[in-house]
């Protein structure tokens, strides 16, 4: 991928902070909705590992950093902007531009996870929590007393619209890794119920997945995580089913456009055929 010069003193600043965790956050006009999910990033607190925020611009038509409130925030050291290339018309793209930088430029990386610039965190300990999950010597799933290895970890998410927070949530179920099971949710979701939207925001990895976004133009986060689900083991993949990551926002500017357009149900039924067909090795 080509890495834009005005990118190297970034690639220096990350190399020298050296962070465990990697939140990435892609941003595209959020002025008016951002401070509120940086602020829910600086707060974050009993973290045992280095964590910074990737914030990569895709070219927003307004100048969003020189906020007063942003400006600040923006000055703390665990929080780093970067440029991606120009041309990017896919919101896959620039997320995949913060994958393919935190890999190449983190020596120590160890933990990928994903924040947009309208969303925030739900509690001031998420990533502490998140921690213990990948790395704790007494934390176990899967088998009791059995330290299993922890790649993937899928959380629910809160909801809320236009600054209020609604009374439903994306779940997070361990029904999910069951192949008809979640036939049924995205045969639900591929007609447009809400309550069967799958929480495809709050995947969280290790970087030695081969994990991208592919390029759908709506829904690429839950094709995403249909196929994290549909391939890794069922031992690898833990799943949250009471603790929330995020508060989501269903007032974005592209979640508004895709629900009004025929892509919105269409990429939903690509999604549902993609699980269908789905023959594992």
């Amino acid at each position: 991928m080509n890495i834009s010069p005005e990118n190297n003193k970034a690639i220096g600043y990350l190399q020298d902070y050296d962070p465990s965790i990697i939140v990435m956050m892609p941003v595209k006009n959020a002025k008016n909705v951002m401070a509120q999910s940086l602020c829910s990033l600086a707060n974050q607190v009993e973290m045992t590992r280095k964590m910074l925020v990737l914030i990569s611009d895709d070219h927003s038509e307004e100048h969003w950093e020189n906020h007063i409130n942003i400006k600040e925030i923006l000055s703390d050291k665990r929080f780093l902007m970067i440029k991606p290339p120009t041309g990017f018309n896919k919101v896959s793209q620039n997320r995949n531009f913060l994958i393919y930088f935190s890999i190449t430029y983190a020596n120590n990386l160890e933990i990928l996870l994903r924040l947009d610039a309208d969303d925030f965190l739900e509690e001031s300990n998420i990533l502490c929590t998140i921690e213990k999950y990948f790395f704790s010597s007494t934390f176990y799933f899967y088998k009791p007393y059995t330290r299993t290895q922890c790649n993937l970890l899928l959380m629910g998410n809160a909801l809320s619209c236009d600054g209020l927070k609604l009374n439903r949530i994306n779940c997070a179920s361990n029904r999910l890794k069951n192949h008809p099971s979640l036939l049924e949710q995205l045969d639900a979701m591929r007609y447009g119920l809400p309550e069967a939207e799958l929480p495809s925001c709050n995947l969280i990895w290790k970087p030695e997945l081969p994990i991208q976004y592919p390029a759908l133009k709506s829904a690429e986060d839950h094709l995403l995580l249909t196929h994290c689900l549909l391939k890794y083991k069922k031992e690898d993949f833990y799943i949250e089913e009471e603790k929330l990551y995020a508060n989501y926002s269903l007032s974005g500017n592209v979640t508004a456009n895709n629900k009004q357009a025929e892509i919105y149900l269409q990429s939903r039924q690509f999604i549902f055929n993609t699980a269908l067909n789905y023959e594992p090795n």
